[in-house]
């Protein structure tokens, strides 16, 4: 219901502008209303702002460029709260800059977004298994860019489902030339069926993991032989030793 209201007080807080070459400070004014309906238990209340919402004094500039910072330089939510601290004095904590950022993305689809990320042609996925979830998350990024373009949760690295996020991945408009997996075995089948052609490669790090750990157990197995040996050598050395003295006794 809209309901009457009076103006009970008026005050003035101070907002910091940026993207201007010297530092300038903006004076908006916040007004709160008291309503006049007997059965509303809320004494006063804030009137909306013109560019700044609810419970947030920030400009919808400082949020433009925050989305800017994630998208340009490729960063993450702490380092662009840490950076908008530092530069313009304004606090933004990692929970707020995310909020903006989901809040930015969803005005768009993502069959817009993708063909304006400038994918590189090489696909890396990977599956990742979160502590407070019992399902895997299927994790596509840009190689080159190490941009993620796409996590999608899944029941689990089969093939049903590998299939499922691949075939989903085609749907945007990703197109590989090359993808890199890691040493798992449902992987390379699938890839090849979703895209015909396609380059497979194993990333180095499980591949340089996989040959460390067989040196490692080489190695391993070396030592113990040589160890034997000379367990050995000094057994027959001991008897040969024995034998001598017992003829110069005898």
């Amino acid at each position: 219901m809209k309901q009457k209201f009076k103006k009970v007080r008026e005050n003035w807080k101070t907002v910091k502008d940026m993207d201007c070459n010297e530092s300038m400070l903006l004076k908006v004014r916040i007004v709160y209303a008291k309503c006049l309906n007997p059965s509303c238990q809320i004494e006063s209340f804030r009137l909306p702002t013109p560019g700044i919402e609810r419970y947030a004094r920030a400009t919808e500039r400082l949020k433009k460029e925050v989305v800017a910072g994630i998208i340009q330089d490729n960063s993450t939510c702490p380092r662009i709260s840490k950076r908008i601290n530092r530069s313009f004095n304004t606090t933004g904590s990692k929970s707020t800059v995310d909020r903006w950022k989901h809040k930015e993305a969803d005005k768009y689809k993502f069959e817009e977004i993708i063909p304006k990320l400038g994918f590189s042609g090489i696909l890396c996925i990977d599956g990742y298994k979160p502590k407070r979830t019992e399902n895997y998350d299927l994790i596509a990024s840009d190689s080159k860019t190490t941009r993620i373009l796409y996590i999608d949760e899944a029941g689990g690295l089969g093939r049903r489902w590998i299939e499922e996020y691949l075939i989903k991945i085609r749907g945007f408009g990703i197109k590989p030339w090359a993808i890199i997996f890691d040493m798992a075995v449902a992987f390379p089948g699938k890839a090849r069926k979703v895209f015909p052609g396609v380059i497979i490669q194993h990333d180095y790090f499980h591949v340089m993991k996989k040959n460390t750990l067989a040196f490692k157990k080489c190695i391993i197995r070396i030592s113990f032989g040589i160890k034997e040996t000379r367990t050995k050598r000094r057994g027959n050395g001991i008897m040969v030793s024995k034998v001598a003295d017992i003829k110069e006794s005898g």
